[in-house]
């Protein structure tokens, strides 16, 4: 193969490879989608029971609803218990 083939299959190659590299990197700088969240604040305290005996239950509920866990705020004095204020999310 004389040289002048080599040089434009070197230079062909390098342009194709940065094409293929360019299109690679504008595919993953694309922002991703927002998601829209609804939420909901459950407070539970010792005058509402929302989960006094079989929290499973109703956590398990709101699950199959698509709800999730997003933040607890125990009440005071009440560390390690139930009682708090319960805030959970899901996609709208």
């Amino acid at each position: 193969m004389n040289l002048q083939k080599r040089a434009t299959l070197f230079i062909g190659s390098i342009l194709i490879l940065t094409l293929i590299v360019s299109i690679g990197w504008s595919a993953n700088s694309r922002p991703a989608a927002k998601i829209a969240w609804e939420y909901r604040v459950i407070t539970a305290t010792n005058e509402t029971h929302l989960l006094p005996m079989y929290p499973e239950r109703e956590l398990n509920s709101l699950g199959m609803d698509g709800w999730e866990l997003a933040y607890f705020i125990p009440e005071e004095g009440q560390a390690g218990r139930l009682r708090g204020t319960w805030i959970l999310k899901r996609p709208k």
